[in-house]
């Protein structure tokens, strides 16, 4: 086996959840890095907090930022980030995750929204299935059949997304739990998933930071998008594109 990769600056994982399932956000989140969220955000809401996973397979290791988002109104969530100032958040998405809690009938329409408006920016703002990123649909909660989880399978289906159901009960939270075709099954399947996906380092190219060199073009209004995040989040993220895109130029000219 060849030398394990180290992927020093890898792309970015989006989680969001609508603001009534932040209970769902967070375990689910705590569930795969190990770490509750609550626990170090420095206020009341997850909004705008990020979260490193640390991976490490056969191949790579890698800490990958998790960026938590709530969501009020899907609609105006997804029209944000389509609009030609979310362009460079989206070039770094390795990851798209979407959080529910299984909906009663009451709260159904609610959640498919939300779903049906992060497959609309999966399609039309990150390329839909030519999008070389991992895509998740988790849903928590008990159901009475299995059958009660077609349609969250579907919906997902149709956003481009992957459905993961995340039981509570113990014998299918075990992380060797596993359905009838032997494959694995909640958080387990969910970071098999993400393990599976290519978290190469940021690509760096100029053209991914608006083309240009001068700090002040790369200005991101976070003021007038709905983002949660903190407007030093994406300073950080501007810098450590910045960097590899240096990195890769040192590199080139090191080679004879």
């Amino acid at each position: 086996m060849g030398k394990v990769q180290y992927i020093k600056n890898p792309r970015r994982i989006l989680a969001v959840s609508l603001e009534n399932s932040t209970e769902q956000l967070s375990q689910v989140i705590k569930d795969l890095t190990g770490n509750d969220p609550k626990s170090t955000a420095s206020s009341a809401s997850l909004a705008g907090t990020t979260h490193d996973l640390d991976l490490k397979t056969p191949y790579y290791t890698a800490t990958v930022p998790i960026w938590l988002d709530l969501i009020t109104t899907p609609s105006e969530w997804a029209h944000s980030f389509l609009s030609p100032e979310a362009k460079e958040v989206l070039e770094v998405l390795g990851g798209l995750i979407v959080v529910f809690a299984i909906p009663t009938t009451a709260s159904s329409t609610e959640t498919k929204e939300l779903i049906r408006e992060v497959g609309n920016v999966v399609r039309r703002g990150l390329g839909g299935w030519a999008w070389d990123g991992v895509g998740l649909g988790i849903g928590v909660g008990e159901v009475a059949h299995l059958d009660d989880l077609d349609v969250w399978d579907e919906a997902c289906g149709n956003a481009g997304l992957e459905f993961v159901h995340v039981a509570p009960s113990a014998a299918a939270a075990a992380p060797d739990a596993k359905n009838e075709y032997g494959e694995k099954m909640g958080i387990a399947r969910a970071l098999e998933a993400i393990e599976s996906n290519e978290w190469d380092s940021l690509d760096g190219d100029m053209a991914a930071l608006g083309g240009s060199e001068n700090e002040d073009e790369l200005e991101l209004d976070l003021e007038s998008m709905d983002f949660g995040f903190d407007k030093e989040d994406f300073v950080g993220l501007r810098a450590a594109i910045w960097e590899a895109r240096m990195e890769r130029v040192w590199e080139d000219d090191d080679v004879p």
